[in-house]
């Protein structure tokens, strides 16, 4: 072996060995701002159900942050007594699409996440785990140029707590005390609390411990990252 490809050996142990945490995100409401959005697009598909319904869509988004799309689309379908509901639920989802696709080239990545996410690609393993479709995420991130710092991008239809599982699963010499999983709902909490690893609450009011931490502000993201983790 040449000298040089043994050098490159060398970095890449040490790159492997730093690289011993790992920090997975929520999407909508985390990484990017896009609840309100979302909103406004389920607002806008039920146009020809009256504005009462209209507004109990936007409610049930708003209300379910942290559940896939297609569930929410259930609650209100059954609210509205739909008797062919899987049908409904196809219509719907297309109509949610076209429309969104409108709003996506729109949608910036939070700034400070953004930030933290390019200067320690080198010290953490990023995942995201959402109930966003990840094709969606996938042309967002693109949009913004950050979807090469990002190990592996879960979405629906898988839920979060089998893609979180499967990061676990894939990352067996990472303890769970250095895995984050920062959320913005309490589904997402509940996740976190089943699968035994910590917790970031994004504007989320939730009863810290010691694997719970509430942040209000992303500016501060970094350093609650770093306390948690006993990073210098």
């Amino acid at each position: 072996m040449s000298i040089f490809n043994k050098l490159c050996m060398k970095k890449l142990k040490e790159y492997q060995i730093i690289q011993n945490k790992i920090i997975i995100f929520d999407f909508d409401g985390v990484l990017a701002d896009t609840i309100k959005i979302k909103g406004d697009v389920f607002f806008s598909i039920f146009k020809n159900y009256g504005v009462k319904t209209q507004k109990y869509a936007k409610e049930i988004h708003f209300n379910n942050t942290g559940l896939q799309r297609k569930y929410k689309f259930i609650k209100i379908l059954k609210f509205l007594k739909e008797k062919n509901i899987y049908k409904k639920l196809i219509d719907l989802n297309n109509l949610f699409e076209d429309e969104y696709k409108k709003q996506i080239k729109k949608i910036k990545i939070n700034k400070n996440f953004e930030k933290f996410i390019i200067n320690n690609c080198k010290f953490f393993k990023f995942y995201i785990s959402s109930a966003a479709p990840a094709k969606e995420i996938n042309q967002i991130l693109i949009n913004n140029n950050l979807d090469k710092y990002f190990v592996s991008i879960f979405g629906s239809p898988i839920k979060k707590e089998v893609s979180i599982r499967k990061i676990i699963k894939n990352n067996l010499n990472i303890k769970n005390r250095n895995i984050i999983f920062i959320g913005d709902s309490m589904h997402d909490y509940d996740v976190a609390k089943k699968l035994n690893i910590n917790f970031i609450a994004f504007k989320l009011n939730v009863k810290e411990s010691n694997k719970i931490k509430y942040l209000s502000k992303s500016i501060k993201f970094k350093k609650i990252v770093y306390e948690y983790l006993n990073c210098s």
